[in-house]
């Protein structure tokens, strides 16, 4: 099992390193920096998908993953310029003179991920926020982009203003949906995109309007490329699709729910779990238990297929310890 992720964004000083780290230093005075923690913050309350606050000690959840070895969505990262995400198969090159900000923290236990803050290096004048909900786990009834968008623009607080959207556009001919809104001072365009059963998403501010046609237009150089990845299916680990099944043991905090992406393979057995937000006797117990699980084939035209779906875990004292499935 794998350990993935190493902090939280709520840490101390918002893991920004405000002048420890050249990119995100500010002038004294600026309010620049204001962009990275909106975003961050107003984004996570707005999709129902904040850090888990919960501690045991000074540990705090994180992502596991157990089984054959394949790519997630936090493995995304910036490379000579470059951010890469292997999982959802797309490479953005930065605006140039642009970098990385703080460390992105673990997925929420709602599947909501910050896969990369990115900014101009000096004076910070605009931030792209590139992020991923997981459909499976998250808690409103939304099946696709366009529908996540109507519901953060349905939700705006009082201090921000819809202004156009949400619409299907394309990007980089790759369709997208985009709102745009405005608050603070500061112009936000937010385009949203469907893959493996994920909304990702890249979040343009900037308080410059002319800046921020540059930046939509410079979205147009990401590049998609075909991954071969299982079929994704909602729900497919309930009813008659489970053959046989041995529930976790109950540890670690009580009270806490653990969403775990499988990949089923066509045997039937898990070939591998992503425990999206865990504490470690938890993921540890999760993959003893999935581990012994068997599905019915997912067939498709006949033929047993891999199929990718979610379970999510609760951990409650034995007279109550449910488990629902996603």
């Amino acid at each position: 099992m794998k350990h993935r992720g190493q902090s939280s964004v709520l840490d101390s000083q918002l893991k920004l390193g405000f002048c420890d780290s050249p990119p995100w230093c500010f002038s004294k005075g600026s309010a620049k920096f204001l962009f990275i923690i909106f975003i961050v913050v107003a984004f996570g309350n707005a999709l129902g998908s904040a850090q888990d606050s919960r501690k045991t000690a000074e540990r705090v959840a994180h992502s596991f993953v157990a089984g054959e070895q394949a790519p997630v969505p936090e493995d995304g990262a910036v490379t000579d310029s470059f951010y890469v995400n292997k999982y959802f198969g797309f490479t953005f090159p930065l605006p140039q003179n642009w970098s990385e900000g703080f460390e992105e923290p673990p997925p929420s236990n709602t599947g909501y991920y910050v896969l990369s803050s990115l900014g101009p290096r000096g004076v910070v004048n605009a931030t792209i926020l590139i992020s991923a909900v997981d459909l499976f786990f998250y808690p409103h009834a939304v099946n696709n982009s366009i529908g996540l968008l109507q519901e953060i623009k349905q939700n705006l607080n009082r201090g921000m203003k819809a202004e156009s959207g949400p619409t299907e556009v394309r990007i980089a001919n790759h369709p997208f949906a985009r709102f745009d809104f405005r608050g603070a001072g500061l112009y936000h365009a937010h385009f949203a995109t469907d893959i493996r059963c994920h909304v990702v998403s890249f979040v343009i501010s900037t308080g410059d309007k002319q800046l921020l046609k540059k930046l939509v237009q410079d979205l147009n150089n990401i590049k998609f490329t075909e991954i071969t990845a299982p079929i994704c299916v909602k729900n497919y680990a309930s009813g008659e699709n489970v053959l046989h099944k041995v529930d976790p043991a109950m540890t670690g905090p009580k009270f806490t729910t653990v969403p775990v992406r499988v990949i089923i393979g066509t045997s039937g057995r898990v070939k591998q779990m992503h425990m999206i937000h865990a504490f470690p006797e938890q993921a540890k117990s999760i993959e003893d238990a999935l581990m012994q699980w068997v599905f019915k084939p997912y067939t498709l035209d006949g033929n047993a297929v891999e199929v990718e779906t979610g379970i999510l875990f609760e951990f409650r004292p034995k007279e109550e310890n449910p488990r629902g499935d996603k």
